[in-house]
């Protein structure tokens, strides 16, 4: 299989974004670009040259509604509320053209390819303190769920000698925990706090900004079409407050050396 190079992925994620855009605009889900997908449609009217996917937020109720509804020939949603994910969130993946080769497992489908991440918005508590503590148990609970699924992976000597060695480690501390319930139990606190509830709101899904992720609810009330390489997507109207609660002066350019493709752990080829 010919692996796809960092222009195939950005072309063909943009394909599924846009079949995204359509039914979301048909069925009147709003959604928000969020992330570097964000960060480049402001910056660069596109991807940031080295990004390799496309992230989308939701708030819950929007999230719920496609989760349920969308339908495609070629795709595929592939999220915990349908049972089909080891994942936290959403992903629309490719099924017709490409396939995707995981180190650690991510979903109960064997033939899926490229995807968009869908991440839904939930609601956080008003109390700062009380959400730190939120914050910092989601951030160890999602840490033992990619340790449980690495513990699932079979010993093959393809991996190596440093990663079989750890895949023994996982399997022995880890294989005898269900999977199942450490998802259900971080959907829990996840969902515990409806949107539109509170005043906060935010991420909970993939805590990798932490205690950054919280924004005002009002962000998520407005949206506007931004320019995204040939088309337009959605995005909140209120994306600079929502990018510099999460990173700040978004619009600096990182180092040289971190300006790489960041999904190590997946391989996407063409069927």
């Amino acid at each position: 299989m010919k692996e796809l190079t960092l222009h195939d992925l950005q072309t063909f994620g943009l394909k599924i974004m846009k079949e995204i855009d359509h039914w979301c605009l048909e069925h009147e889900v709003n959604y928000s670009l969020c992330g570097g997908s964000l960060i480049g449609a402001i910056r660069h009217g596109g991807f940031i040259p080295w990004d390799d996917d496309i992230d989308i937020v939701m708030p819950r109720p929007e999230y719920e509604k496609f989760v349920k509804g969308f339908l495609h020939p070629d795709l595929v949603c592939i999220a915990p509320e349908l049972g089909n994910s080891y994942l936290t969130f959403a992903r629309v993946a490719d099924t017709k053209e490409t396939k995707n080769v995981a180190y650690c497992p991510w979903c109960t489908l064997p033939d899926v390819g490229l995807y968009v991440d869908i991440f839904p918005i939930d609601g956080e508590c008003e109390d700062y303190g009380e959400f730190q503590q939120t914050m910092n148990w989601l951030k160890r609970k999602d840490a033992t769920i990619y340790q449980i699924k690495g513990a699932k992976l079979p010993i093959s000597s393809d991996l190596g000698g440093v990663r079989i060695l750890k895949n023994i480690g996982k399997k022995i501390l880890y294989g005898h925990y269900s999977l199942r319930k450490e998802l259900e139990s971080y959907m829990k606190v996840e969902k515990a706090i409806a949107f539109g509830a509170t005043s906060y709101c935010g991420n909970l899904a993939c805590p990798t900004a932490g205690v950054r992720e919280r924004q005002r609810t009002k962000v998520f009330q407005n949206y506007i079409r931004i320019q995204f390489e040939d088309c337009e997507l959605s995005a909140v109207r209120d994306y600079d407050e929502y990018m510099r609660d999460i990173f700040g002066d978004y619009m600096k350019l990182p180092p040289e050396k971190d300006r790489v493709p960041k999904h190590s752990e997946h391989k996407f080829y063409f069927k």
